[in-house]
């Protein structure tokens, strides 16, 4: 588990720096940035149905979830709206 997050940690700080530099969501960075991270989340979300839930409890909690993390909840948003905007470039 402290493997995970750790990993999940470097792809939060690799995103938040590609939202930064403004790369773009088509780019082939954040296209193999959000296959990464949904690798990750594969392992702890097993089904279309709990990767929804996930993402429906962050789009109504973030501000709420993001006071547990060593980042902004304005700088999660960004990340997750970059993380959105490659995978639907996909």
């Amino acid at each position: 588990m402290d493997e995970s997050r750790t990993q999940w940690a470097g792809l939060v700080q690799e995103g938040l720096r590609q939202v930064d530099g403004d790369v773009p969501a088509v780019s082939p960075e954040a296209r193999e940035l959000v296959r990464r991270w949904d690798e990750l989340g594969s392992r702890f979300h097993g089904s279309e149905g709990t990767k929804a839930a996930a993402r429906t409890m962050w789009n109504e909690n973030s501000s709420e979830l993001s006071q547990a993390l060593p980042w902004t909840a304005e700088q999660m948003q960004a990340l997750v709206a970059h993380l959105h905007a490659a995978r639907d470039a996909g």
